[in-house]
Order: structure tokens, then C-alpha cells, then sequence
């Protein structure tokens, strides 16, 4: 299993572990262990988080049997490394369990470094990350894709979007809830926001499952007690055929089009449906969601009132996750 360097580097290798959870459970004496090879470790993160992610792969490889192999010009987590490794070796159980190795290209050839002391790499890392920029950016997950282009409309224009990490893992409500339940950092605060979708408030199973995360703050959930998909569905289906949206999308869009290929009761009926036609309607018109959004907001003062105290409440929520990480606040602008 091999996760590339991203903006969603955490949550792909937190479900590499869980996938390899569900191999070990599944064929017991049969499970073999594994590699989980990750490019750029450190990438997107901030030193805080750097050390709890190494701390979690040490804990979780132990348990799991697998071998993590990972590249990284972190000095933080390399400082922590040679610790581990210096502490590992003066055990002669786990001697060699851990091993730092230094890849330096000279005359157009890489060359390995073995026991190359941390000093020396160092001196060599301070020259070639020095004009880095440190990242300013906070993780986000939801649930799926819709929920992040609802989230793009609501934000847009607050100066908000540019300084988020936008996670494409799926990991669905259940997964999110029992990942914050299990106090996994890099769900908790100060590490990410979570943004559930507005149908976690619609009945009172949802409801009773969020009672698992109570006390929790670094969460909220989208507008209205619906999924994306079937909020900017009924919100279509309902709207007259003369209103200035339709042209506003596109010039040949209208009611006919727009339910074409999925039908409104199949949407309302089945998620996977709504989805597709979310996915479908998004991919085909330039802004679609953000259009229908500022629709929406405008339709009623209820909707108005909505999308103000999401938004207001994000930036709440992000303002006090960057006081914590020390970066750059957002201004709120006045309702």
C-alpha cells in the first residue's frame, strides 16, 4: 500500500491502518502483516501533529505487524526519530526495530547514508528546507465530496477556502464519529475540523450518536436537516420554472434538463441516485452548487439566518484551532 504526499496524506494512512485492522481480524493466524510505504510524511502538517502521527505508526505497526517506510525533511520528526532509534537499540529486544536512513544526491547518483548522525543532517536540511514557506493550513473532513463543494458555496468569498486542507477520504458519519470517539488525534482539536452532513440532525438515531462525541468542539454540520445532494434537489424540484437561476446556470438549463438522466423520485428515494446526479449536474455546468447556494440563501430569511450561523460558526471554529496552532486568524465580516 503506497500514499502519496497531499492535503490528505492524514486520513489515507489512518484508513491504510484500519484496512489493515480489518486483514488482521479477518484471516487471524493466516494475516501475514505488511508495508505501508508514505511519501513526504510531514507533508501539510504542523510539528504538533508531525510527532503524533510518528507516535501512532510506532504504536500501530507493533500491533498491526507491518513495517512503515516513509521519506521526510521534517528536523522534528527526524529529532524524534533518532530518539526513538537510540532508545529502540539500547533494548536488545528491539534493537534495529527502527532505522533512519539518508539519501543524498551527489554528481547525479543517490547515495545511502547509513548511521548518519542527526547533527550533520541537520546542518544539510537547514539549507534545503530554509526557504520553505510554513504551511498555513487547517484539515478538514467530511463525509464526501458534496459536502465539500456545499462547503466551498457557503465559504466562498470569507477568505476561508484558501486556508483549508480539503481531505478527499470518505470516511462516511459512522467512521468519523467512532474515529473521534477513539480519540485519534488528527480528528480532535486542535488537529482538524469535521463538518458532518445537515441530515446528522434530521431523526433521533443521528442525533443519539452524536451524543458519542459530545464535548468534543472541533465539529459542526452543514445548514438544513438534509444531505448536500437532496438539499439542492428538493430545492431545485420546488423552484419555479421562471425563476432567473435556470438561465443563470446556463443558458439552455432548465427543470427537464436538470432531471433528465435521474428522476426526482429516484433521488429522493435513494442516496447513491442523488449523488450520481449531484456528480453528473457539478461536472457538467462551471459553479453549479455555488450558483444554486446563493439561490437558496436568498429564497427565505430562514435560509439566510442558516448559512450566516454556519459560516459564523466556522470561523469561530477555525479561529480557535489557529490561536492554537499559531497562524493567521479570519476576519468575520459584518452580517
Amino acid at each position: 500500500m503506497q500514499n502519496s504526499a497531499g492535503q490528505d496524506n492524514i486520513g489515507k494512512i489512518i484508513l491504510a491502518l484500519l484496512s489493515f485492522k480489518r486483514l488482521k481480524e479477518k484471516f487471524k493466524k493466516d494475516y501475514k502483516g505488511g508495508l505501508l510505504f508514505i511519501d513526504e510524511l510531514d507533508a501539510t502538517m504542523y510539528p504538533g501533529s508531525q510527532r503524533k502521527l510518528l507516535e501512532i505508526l510506532r504504536k500501530y505497526s507493533t500491533r498491526l505487524g507491518i513495517q512503515v517506510v516513509f521519506t521526510t525533511h521534517s528536523l522534528t520528526l527526524l529529532k524524534l526519530g533518532y530518539t526513538l532509534m537510540q532508545e529502540a537499540n539500547s533494548i536488545p529486544s528491539t534493537s534495529d526495530s527502527i532505522q533512519i536512513i539518508y539519501l543524498e544526491k551527489k554528481d547525479g547518483n543517490i547515495e545511502i547514508q547509513e548511521n548518519f548522525p542527526f547533527v550533520a543532517v541537520e546542518k544539510r536540511l537547514q539549507n534545503i528546507t530554509s526557504p520553505r514557506k510554513k504551511t498555513q493550513k487547517i484539515t478538514l473532513y467530511t463525509e464526501d465530496k458534496e459536502a465539500i463543494a456545499l462547503i466551498k458555496s457557503f465559504m466562498s468569498g470569507t477568505g476561508v477556502i484558501s486556508r483549508i486542507d480539503f481531505s478527499n477520504c470518505k470516511f462516511g458519519k459512522d467512521n468519523m464519529i467512532n474515529l473521534m470517539q477513539a480519540k485519534l488525534p488528527y480528528f480532535l482539536f486542535p488537529h482538524s475540523i469535521v463538518v458532518f452532513d445537515g441530515d446528522i440532525n434530521a431523526n433521533q438515531t443521528n442525533q443519539d450518536q452524536l451524543k458519542k462525541i459530545k464535548g468534543i468542539p472541533n465539529w459542526l454540520s452543514l445548514p438544513s436537516f438534509l444531505s448536500p445532494e437532496r438539499l439542492l434537489a428538493e430545492y431545485l424540484i420546488n423552484l419555479s420554472d421562471k425563476d432567473p437561476l435556470w438561465e443563470a446556470i446556463d443558458r439552455d438549463y432548465n427543470k427537464l434538463a436538470c432531471f433528465a438522466q435521474y428522476k426526482p423520485d429516484k433521488i429522493r428515494e435513494n442516496r447513491d441516485v442523488a449523488k450520481l446526479w449531484f456528480q453528473e449536474q457539478s461536472s457538467t455546468y462551471k459553479n453549479w452548487c455555488g450558483l444554486i447556494i446563493k439561490s437558496w440563501k436568498k429564497a427565505s430569511v430562514e435560509n439566510a439566518n442558516s448559512a450566516f450561523e454556519f459560516v459564523d460558526s466556522f470561523i469561530q471554529l477555525f479561529n480557535l484551532i489557529a490561536d492554537e496552532q499559531r497562524i493567521p486568524k479570519i476576519t468575520r465580516k459584518k452580517k
